[in-house]
Protein backbone atom coordinates (compact mmCIF):
# COMPACT_ATOMS: atom_id res chain seq x y z
CA UNK A 1 0.00 0.00 0.00
CA UNK A 2 2.93 2.16 0.43
CA UNK A 3 4.20 1.80 -2.68
CA UNK A 4 0.67 2.39 -4.16
CA UNK A 5 0.62 5.58 -2.33
CA UNK A 6 4.24 6.48 -3.50
CA UNK A 7 3.40 5.52 -7.21
CA UNK A 8 -0.19 8.28 -6.70
CA UNK A 9 2.29 11.08 -4.50
CA UNK A 10 5.24 10.95 -7.73
CA UNK A 11 2.35 10.92 -10.53
CA UNK A 12 1.21 14.58 -8.95
CA UNK A 13 4.17 15.78 -7.98
CA UNK A 14 6.06 15.45 -10.85
CA UNK A 15 2.14 16.71 -12.98
CA UNK A 16 2.80 19.91 -10.72
CA UNK A 17 6.52 20.45 -12.19
CA UNK A 18 5.43 19.69 -15.17
CA UNK A 19 2.95 22.07 -15.69
CA UNK A 20 4.66 24.73 -13.70
CA UNK A 21 7.78 24.44 -15.47
CA UNK A 22 7.57 22.46 -18.52
CA UNK A 23 10.21 19.99 -17.84
CA UNK A 24 9.49 16.40 -19.35
CA UNK A 25 12.09 15.24 -18.10
CA UNK A 26 11.05 15.04 -14.31
CA UNK A 27 8.38 12.19 -15.34
CA UNK A 28 11.12 9.95 -16.42
CA UNK A 29 13.46 10.26 -13.16
CA UNK A 30 10.44 10.42 -10.85
CA UNK A 31 9.64 6.94 -12.47
CA UNK A 32 12.67 5.42 -12.04
CA UNK A 33 13.11 6.90 -8.29
CA UNK A 34 10.09 5.33 -7.36
CA UNK A 35 11.18 2.13 -9.43
CA UNK A 36 14.38 1.91 -7.21
CA UNK A 37 12.18 2.46 -3.44
CA UNK A 38 9.64 -0.12 -4.48
CA UNK A 39 12.48 -2.57 -5.39
CA UNK A 40 14.70 -2.18 -2.59
CA UNK A 41 11.66 -2.14 -0.06
CA UNK A 42 10.44 -5.70 -1.61
CA UNK A 43 13.99 -7.16 -1.91
CA UNK A 44 13.21 -8.79 2.26
CA UNK A 45 9.91 -10.01 0.54
CA UNK A 46 11.55 -11.38 -1.99
CA UNK A 47 14.21 -13.03 -0.21
CA UNK A 48 11.86 -14.46 2.92
CA UNK A 49 9.65 -16.25 -0.33
CA UNK A 50 12.78 -17.57 -2.01
CA UNK A 51 13.66 -18.91 1.75
CA UNK A 52 9.82 -19.89 2.70
CA UNK A 53 9.64 -22.30 -1.57
CA UNK A 54 12.92 -23.88 -0.79
CA UNK A 55 11.74 -25.20 2.74
CA UNK A 56 14.87 -23.08 4.04
CA UNK A 57 15.52 -22.21 8.01
CA UNK A 58 13.38 -19.01 8.62
CA UNK A 59 15.35 -16.18 8.95
CA UNK A 60 16.01 -15.18 12.73
CA UNK A 61 16.31 -18.74 14.06
CA UNK A 62 19.64 -20.30 14.35
CA UNK A 63 19.90 -23.63 13.94
CA UNK A 64 23.06 -24.25 16.20
CA UNK A 65 21.02 -22.56 18.61
CA UNK A 66 17.90 -24.47 18.72
CA UNK A 67 20.10 -27.75 18.83
CA UNK A 68 22.17 -26.00 22.10
CA UNK A 69 19.51 -25.18 23.57
CA UNK A 70 17.75 -28.65 23.65
CA UNK A 71 20.68 -29.97 24.48
CA UNK A 72 20.84 -28.25 27.67
CA UNK A 73 17.43 -29.48 28.94
CA UNK A 74 18.09 -32.01 31.65
CA UNK A 75 17.39 -35.67 30.47
CA UNK A 76 18.46 -34.72 27.21
CA UNK A 77 21.53 -36.82 26.23
CA UNK A 78 21.46 -35.31 22.68
CA UNK A 79 19.63 -34.77 19.62
CA UNK A 80 19.72 -34.81 15.87
CA UNK A 81 18.41 -34.55 12.29
CA UNK A 82 17.19 -31.65 13.04
CA UNK A 83 15.11 -29.71 10.46
CA UNK A 84 13.70 -26.81 10.87
CA UNK A 85 11.83 -24.54 8.00
CA UNK A 86 8.95 -22.25 7.62
CA UNK A 87 5.22 -24.11 7.12
CA UNK A 88 4.16 -19.85 6.38
CA UNK A 89 4.77 -16.64 6.90
CA UNK A 90 4.07 -16.74 10.29
CA UNK A 91 4.63 -20.36 11.46
CA UNK A 92 7.83 -22.54 11.73
CA UNK A 93 7.98 -26.44 12.07
CA UNK A 94 10.87 -28.78 13.69
CA UNK A 95 11.60 -32.35 13.39
CA UNK A 96 14.08 -34.10 15.28
CA UNK A 97 15.43 -36.96 16.60
CA UNK A 98 15.76 -36.92 20.76
CA UNK A 99 18.40 -39.01 22.94
CA UNK A 100 17.03 -39.00 26.95
CA UNK A 101 18.26 -41.04 29.50
CA UNK A 102 14.52 -41.76 31.22
CA UNK A 103 11.69 -42.58 29.36
CA UNK A 104 9.93 -42.14 32.65
CA UNK A 105 10.64 -38.28 31.56
CA UNK A 106 9.36 -38.21 28.40
CA UNK A 107 6.41 -36.11 28.55
CA UNK A 108 8.35 -33.57 30.91
CA UNK A 109 11.43 -33.28 28.50
CA UNK A 110 8.58 -33.00 25.82
CA UNK A 111 7.16 -30.30 27.26
CA UNK A 112 9.98 -28.39 27.97
CA UNK A 113 11.30 -28.56 24.45
CA UNK A 114 7.98 -27.26 23.17
CA UNK A 115 7.85 -24.57 25.72
CA UNK A 116 11.26 -23.37 24.47
CA UNK A 117 10.55 -23.99 20.81
CA UNK A 118 7.51 -21.83 20.32
CA UNK A 119 10.04 -19.09 22.83
CA UNK A 120 11.99 -18.76 19.74
CA UNK A 121 8.78 -18.72 17.10
CA UNK A 122 8.91 -22.79 16.26
CA UNK A 123 4.87 -23.26 16.67
CA UNK A 124 4.96 -27.18 15.14
CA UNK A 125 7.14 -29.55 16.40
CA UNK A 126 7.52 -33.48 15.57
CA UNK A 127 9.53 -34.84 18.14
CA UNK A 128 10.99 -38.61 18.05
CA UNK A 129 12.71 -39.59 21.51
CA UNK A 130 15.17 -42.54 21.51
CA UNK A 131 17.04 -43.97 24.35
CA UNK A 132 20.17 -43.87 24.56
CA UNK A 133 21.83 -46.60 22.78
CA UNK A 134 18.62 -47.27 20.89
CA UNK A 135 20.18 -49.31 17.25
CA UNK A 136 19.05 -47.12 14.59
CA UNK A 137 20.53 -47.64 10.69
CA UNK A 138 23.50 -46.63 9.47
CA UNK A 139 22.76 -42.94 8.22
CA UNK A 140 21.68 -42.12 11.78
CA UNK A 141 24.60 -43.66 13.20
CA UNK A 142 27.24 -41.28 10.62
CA UNK A 143 24.68 -38.18 11.69
CA UNK A 144 25.35 -39.14 15.27
CA UNK A 145 29.47 -38.96 14.74
CA UNK A 146 29.31 -36.25 12.66
CA UNK A 147 26.87 -33.92 13.49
Amino acid sequence: MVADTLVSVGVVISGIVINHTGWYIIDPILGIVIALVILLSTFSLLHDSIRLSMDGVPTGIRKEEIETLIREIPGVQGIYHIHIWAISTTENALTAHVIINNYNQMEEIKERIRNELEAHKITHATLEFEKEGTVCNRQCELQKEHP
